[in-house]
Parts: structure tokens; sequence; C-alpha cells
């Protein structure tokens, strides 16, 4: 899978975190805390080093991108670039030299899922006088730490080109008028803060014309 480097961006939640490597410096850590699953985000690190020992860098609920492994240690840190994964969904960068360390506390977030669509009516045989049930379809899950979603129906007669259903923005779709052709119908999602796009299954409404 390819994978792309995320920056901080505004609609993450970044903070500074300060921390206390001996008594006469800081090093503060600056980068996002509420983070996508697969994605590889940065972290830059800021500060005055104690040169009489080496600082260590650790990740849970990740990896160090360029290294491939969880810890390394090295006389100063300017970044470090961070693979994060889902299966825990928190995540924690630590850093420590000689006695002291702190610890920034990571929102891992799964991967945009557009929901299911209920198995009972994801097709439907029908003739051309009678409407088609409510297509019920799961609510949308993952995409951000606190994620917002917005809902649009669209349907297509070939599942090839699909087209925005006007007014269908709801979680579920109500067809209110009978069909007089075989239709394809999907929910597309958009979570708002992240801009990620996902996508129901597909619903069928078969009009048998016999």
């Amino acid at each position: 899978m390819r994978q792309k480097i995320f920056l901080p961006l505004s609609f993450m939640m970044a903070c500074t975190l300060s921390i206390p490597l001996f008594s006469s410096a800081q090093v503060t850590i600056n980068g996002p805390t509420c983070v996508s699953d697969g994605a590889i985000y940065l972290y830059n690190i800021q500060g005055n080093w104690d040169s009489t020992s080496d600082a260590k860098v650790c990740i849970s609920g990740g990896i160090l991108a360029e290294l491939g492994r969880t810890c390394s240690s090295a006389a100063a840190f300017s970044y470090v670039k961070v693979l994060w994964s889902a299966d825990t969904k928190k995540g924690v960068i630590t850093l420590s030299q000689g006695a002291m360390q702190s610890s920034l506390s990571i929102d891992i977030s799964e991967p945009l899922k557009g929901g299911i669509i209920d198995s009972a009516i994801a097709t439907q045989i029908l003739d051309t006088l009678t409407q088609p049930a409510v297509i019920q379809c799961s609510n949308a899950l993952g995409g951000n730490c606190v994620p917002v979603f917005e809902y649009q129906w669209q349907a297509s007669d070939d599942e090839t080109k699909w087209v925005d259903i006007p007014d269908a923005t709801s979680q579920s779709l109500l067809l209110k008028e009978a069909l007089n052709k075989s239709m394809f119908y999907r929910r597309r999602v958009r979570e708002s803060g992240s801009g990620s796009i996902g996508y129901s299954d597909v619903a069928i409404v078969i009009i048998n014309f016999n």
C-alpha cells in the first residue's frame, strides 16, 4: 500500500508537550494527536539536549517509519516520523533522557467505513406498481477521532455511473415512487473533518415485467 506523509493540519488536534529532560533545559514535541490508521505523521522536536547521555524515543501503537522499529536512541532528535496502526486505537510517543521521561498520547482513528445495507432489503424484486421498501443502512464508522458524517445517496442503472439523488441525505433511503426499471443504490459518505470519502455496499431493486 502506498503511504502518504501527513503534516499537522488545521482539522487535527495538535499539541505541544514540554518535556523536562534535565534541570536547565526543556524539549518540545509538536504534532497531531488525532491520526489515521496506516498513515505517516511528522512530529517536530525542538529544544536543548543533555550532551552527557543519549536520548531515546519509543512508539506504542505504531513504528518509527524511517527505521521500521518502535524505539531509537541518538544524541538528539529534531523530528520523528511515525506510522500509526489502529489495532490499539491509542498510541504513545515516549521521549526520555537520563532519569527524565515524558509522553504524548495519540488517538488513532480507523479507516472510514461507509456502512452496511440491511441484507433483508439489499435485493428487492418488484413489479412496476410496487414502491420499494426503505433501504436501511448502518451508520458510517471511522475516518476521524470524533467523526462528523455527511451522507448522500446515489443511484445507477449500470453500477458504473452514479448520480446523486436530490434531497437523499439521510442515513437510510426512502424511494417515494415505484420504478420503471431496475436500479442500483449506494450511500456516499464524507467525513467532514478529514475530508475522507467512503461508500456503503450496494442495494439493487430489480423490476420484474412479467
